[in-house]
C-alpha cells in the first residue's frame, strides 16, 4: 500500500512559505456570534483523509480441510437438506425424528421434533424417516416423511404451520408424495403416485393455484402402461413454466409454458433412459442425456460432442449453471468457445465421484472411500476421518454434501457389535463437517 505523505499548497499548486510579516489575527480569538458554537468544518483546501483499503478475504479453500466429528451413535437414517441458505441435519435419536438448522460452527441454532403418527385405515403407523426439508425457508418450509408399513411404505407431506408439523391433507392418505419444488409466485408443486388405487403419477399444487401442468399428454405420446411411467427430472421456471424428463415407452421431454396445462412434447433417443436438467431461470440451458451432452435452446435440442468424442464417466455443474464433465482424471468445462480443460485429477484408485464444483470448491472420493480436496493453489490434499468415541474404527463414508464454497458435511455408516457377542450388533451413523465443531454429540442427546 503507498504512503501519501500530503502539505499545504498555494494557489498555484506550489508549496506555502510562511511570510516574515505580523498576523494581526494571530494574536487574538476568532469572532463567535452569541449562541453559535465554533464551526468544526474544514476549509476547503483541508486534505480529505485516504481511505483505509480493506484486505480482501482468502478463498474458502486456502487451506487443506479438516472434516470434524459433528454427530455419532444411533441416528438411523441420517440426512443433510440445504434451504434458503440454511443447512438442515435430520437423523432418528432419542425415540423421535430430529430435524436440526445448524449454526456457523456446525452446532445447533434451531431444533423441531417430529413425533407424528400416521392414521392408514387399518392401524395407525408410528415410526417415521424424514426424507428431506423442501420449499421455501423460512416462510414455506415442507417435510418430506416415509412411514413404513407391513411391505410398503407412505410417503407423507408436512408443514411447519405455529411451530408444529400439520399434514398437507389436500390428497388421500393413499397418496405418496415423491417429490416437492418451490415453484413461481409462492406456488409448491409436487409429484405424487398412488400405487394402491392404481392411479398414474402426476403432478399437483399443494399451496397456491389449484391445477397442476397435466401429464396426459406426455402418456399418450408415450403409449407406455402405468408401471413404465418414471419422471426423472423436473425444472421448474421463474416465470411459471416447467421443464421434466420423462421415461415412457423411451425417454420424453416435456416443457410447459407460463400458464399452460399441457405440455409440447419432444421424443429423444431410444437409448435415452436416464438424464439431467442443468436449465437456468427461464428454462434454457444443457441437458445431460445417456446419449451425451445437449444444448436446449428455444424448444430445440442441439447435441454436444465430448472433448475427444469419448465416453463420459460423470457430468455436474459449474459455478454459472454450465455443464463440467470428466473423463477419467480430465475434468473439462463447456464455455463460450467449446471445452475447455479444467484441471487433471492425481493419479490412484478408481474416481467415485468429484462434487463442489457448482460452487468452485472440488472435492474427490475414490472407490477405496479416501477423499481429498483442492486448495486454491490447485493442490489436492488427502483428508481422513476420526474414529467415533464409541469405536476405534474409521466410520465407512456415505454421502458427501458440498453445500457451499468450502462448506461440507459428510454421513457415514458403521457397525458396533453388541459387548461379548460376535455377530450381534447395530447400525450406527455418525457425521463429519468442515464447520468448526466444539464437540461431537450423540444423535438424540439435547444440546446444552
Amino acid at each position: 500500500m503507498a504512503l501519501v505523505l500530503v502539505g499545504g499548497c498555494g494557489p498555484g499548486g506550489e508549496p506555502t512559505v510562511a511570510a516574515d510579516v505580523e498576523n494581526p489575527s494571530a494574536s487574538r480569538p476568532p469572532v463567535v456570534e452569541h449562541g453559535a458554537a465554533p464551526s468544526s468544518t474544514p476549509s476547503p483546501e483541508s486534505p480529505k483523509p485516504t481511505p483505509a483499503v480493506e484486505p480482501e478475504p482468502p478463498p474458502p479453500n486456502a487451506e487443506p480441510a479438516e472434516l470434524r466429528l459433528a454427530l455419532y451413535g444411533r441416528c438411523g437414517v441420517l440426512g443433510v437438506s440445504t434451504l434458503g441458505g440454511q443447512t438442515f441435519v435430520h437423523y432418528d435419536g432419542g425415540g423421535m425424528n430430529h430435524l436440526e438448522r445448524m449454526d456457523e460452527r456446525g452446532g445447533v441454532a434451531e431444533s423441531f421434533g417430529f413425533t407424528e403418527t400416521l392414521d392408514v385405515g387399518y392401524g395407525t403407523l408410528e415410526n417415521s424417516t424424514i426424507r428431506g426439508l423442501r420449499g421455501r425457508w423460512p416462510e414455506q418450509p415442507y417435510l418430506l416423511v416415509d412411514f413404513p408399513a407391513r411391505e410398503y411404505y407412505y410417503r407423507s407431506l408436512y408443514r411447519l404451520a405455529d411451530g408444529s408439523w400439520k399434514r398437507v391433507a389436500l390428497l388421500p392418505t393413499s397418496v405418496d408424495y415423491e417429490e416437492v419444488w418451490p415453484w413461481s409466485k409462492g406456488v409448491i408443486l409436487a409429484l405424487v403416485t398412488d400405487d394402491e388405487h392404481d392411479v398414474w403419477p402426476r403432478f399437483a399444487v399443494v399451496r397456491g393455484e389449484p391445477k397442476g401442468p397435466s401429464l396426459e399428454r406426455v402418456r399418450r405420446r408415450g403409449k407406455c402402461d402405468q408401471w413404465d411411467f418414471d419422471v426423472r427430472d423436473v425444472h421448474p421456471h421463474g416465470d411459471g413454466g416447467l421443464t421434466a424428463l420423462v421415461r415412457c415407452g423411451g425417454a420424453l421431454l416435456a416443457t410447459w409454458a407460463p400458464g399452460e396445462r399441457e405440455p409440447t412434447v419432444q421424443k429423444l433417443g431410444p437409448n435415452d433412459h436416464r438424464g439431467t436438467l442443468m436449465l437456468g431461470e427461464d428454462g434454457q440451458g444443457f441437458i445431460a442425456l445417456d446419449s451425451g451432452i445437449h444444448q436446449w435452446r428455444s424448444g430445440a435440442l442441439q447435441p454436444v460432442p465430448s472433448p475427444d468424442g469419448g465416453k463420459l464417466d460423470e457430468v455436474d455443474r459449474g459455478p454459472d449453471g454450465e455443464p463440467w464433465i470428466r473423463q477419467g482424471n480430465v475434468v473439462s468445462r463447456w464455455t463460450a468457445g467449446g471445452w475447455q480443460r479444467a484441471m487433471e485429477l492425481p493419479e490412484g484408485p478408481p474416481i467415485h465421484g468429484i462434487y463442489g464444483l457448482d460452487v468452485g470448491t472440488p472435492w474427490l472420493r475414490r472407490g477405496d472411500d479416501s477423499l481429498s480436496m483442492q486448495t486454491a493453489d490447485g493442490t489436492w490434499h488427502a483428508v481422513s476421518l476420526s474414529a467415533t468415541p464409541d469405536l476405534d474404527k474409521v466410520p465407512k463414508p456415505e454421502v458427501l454434501d458440498v453445500v457451499g464454497p468450502g462448506d461440507v458435511w459428510l454421513t457415514s455408516r458403521y457397525w458396533k457389535m453388541a459387548k461379548g457377542k460376535k455377530h450381534v450388533g447395530r447400525e450406527m451413523g455418525a457425521l463429519y463437517t468442515t464447520r468448526p465443531v466444539d464437540a461431537p454429540r450423540a444423535c438424540g442427546e439435547v444440546p446444552s
